[in-house]
């Protein structure tokens, strides 16, 4: 969140007031500078968040770069199968 809003060149003061215009409830500065440290941001707010710094919410959820048209793997259980 700290890179995304830094690469936006906002400070947290503006983010925090954006993201309290875009939810419609109070973001207060030191509400949000938590959420940057020790605290995880509500999931009401990280689409916002993803747009007022133009970062792709899915990078921002999964810290992995989106890749449009490839197949993200994910772990998968083999069954396995007997002759009995």
């Amino acid at each position: 969140m700290k890179a995304a809003r830094v690469d936006s060149g906002l400070s947290q003061a503006k983010i925090a007031h954006m993201l309290t215009e875009r939810v419609g409830r109070e973001i207060a500065p030191d509400t949000y500078r938590k959420w940057e440290g020790e605290s995880a941001m509500p999931h009401d707010v990280l689409v916002p968040f993803a747009y007022i710094t133009g970062v792709d919410a899915y990078e921002l959820l999964s810290g992995e770069p989106y890749r449009i048209g490839k197949v993200i793997p994910f772990p998968t259980l083999k069954r396995q199968i007997s002759g009995n």
